[in-house]
């Protein structure tokens, strides 16, 4: 474990801050902890899709998409007239 890079010198001190990361010198009492993340639990969520419901999720995904795209043309297309000459 390593010295916190911000830590206090007595004044008068040769020691720089850089020099105690590098080459720690202090005993385990003069040292501060470096700061920790506290662990945050990992949400429980639905156990991942089986293959076969990764595949039809995918088809229609895309059966969708095809028939929103028609939709969509259409509409267009009656709104700005193409087609027709």
């Amino acid at each position: 474990m390593g010295v916190h890079p911000l830590q206090e010198f007595p004044a008068g001190s040769s020691r720089c801050p850089l020099e105690a990361v590098f080459f720690p010198k202090l005993t385990p009492r003069e040292r501060i902890p470096l700061p920790r993340e506290p662990r945050v639990p990992r949400p429980v969520g639905r156990p991942r899709d089986t293959l076969f419901e990764a595949m039809a999720k995918s088809a229609v995904r895309s059966i969708g998409s095809q028939v929103g795209r028609q939709v969509v043309r259409g509409v267009l297309g009656s709104i700005l007239g193409g087609g027709r000459r």
